[in-house]
């Protein structure tokens, strides 16, 4: 866990961040289920329906394209705010600016 001193509330306050933990990991399967489940609802109103094979097959592609950049974003979040002896510089920040900036 980084602590990093929040320069809005004073050198006294201290803010804290976690980029994988358990409320974070909650959310994270909450919104893949909510993704999933508007794949499948998606499926039942395309015409003309695609068979569960192909389906299954562009989903996972989906998926793991998906899981690949998350991963990929949470690396680089928690690199990039590493504190170091000169700098701390809060790995959430990084997290929210490269989700917001990335396309898929």
């Amino acid at each position: 866990m980084n602590n990093i001193i929040d320069p809005v509330l004073g050198s006294n306050e201290v803010m804290s961040c976690r980029l994988v933990g358990g409320f974070s990991i909650f959310v994270q399967v909450l919104v893949g289920t909510l993704g999933f489940s508007t794949l499948i609802i998606k499926r039942y109103f395309e015409q003309p329906r695609r068979s569960w094979l192909i389906w299954g097959f562009d989903v996972s592609k989906q998926m793991i394209s998906g899981s690949i950049m998350h991963m990929c974003n949470l690396l680089v979040s928690a690199l990039s705010g590493a504190s170091t002896a000169e700098n701390a510089t809060n790995p959430c920040a990084w997290y929210v600016a490269i989700h917001t900036l990335k396309t898929q």
